[in-house]
């Protein structure tokens, strides 16, 4: 049992080396906190089990070249459809200005039914699109 306990503490200790990865930095966000991008890009933290270790969020060298496709992707499902961003690399670094702009917002509902559905339409005028919300109203 002991050699066990040996074992895990060794591998949870050298997890961050085993995969290489840069630090994340993000700014510019207004609408969203950077955990929410984070989760979009796969960053990932260490263990809450590893508390002595740094609790820098770190992105996979491999996720790197998708971090445009995947924020354009995010942006435009959360409806912030002309969201723009700037990513610089350094050698230990990513480096992400985000700069959201005005989101796309619900101007207008018409429902047209033989139907009572207006409990299942849960948009309201005014508010931010959301394209996930709409794909859950039609299913």
């Amino acid at each position: 049992m002991k050699k066990l306990w040996v074992t895990w503490m060794v591998l949870l200790c050298i997890n961050d080396y085993a995969i290489d990865s840069k630090m994340i930095q993000m700014q510019g966000l207004q609408h969203f906190k950077s955990n929410q991008i984070e989760d979009a890009l796969g960053v990932k933290m260490p263990s809450a089990l590893a508390f002595w270790k740094d609790k820098t969020p770190k992105l996979s060298v491999d996720l790197i070249p998708a971090i445009p496709e995947t924020l354009k992707a995010f942006f435009d499902l959360e409806g912030f459809y002309d969201a723009s961003y700037t990513i610089k690399e350094s050698n230990t670094t990513v480096s992400i200005q985000i700069k959201e702009n005005k989101p796309v917002r619900v101007n207008n509902i018409n429902i047209s039914s033989d139907f009572d559905i207006n409990s299942l339409v849960t948009f309201h005028k005014g508010e931010i699109f959301n394209a996930s919300k709409f794909i859950d109203i039609k299913k």
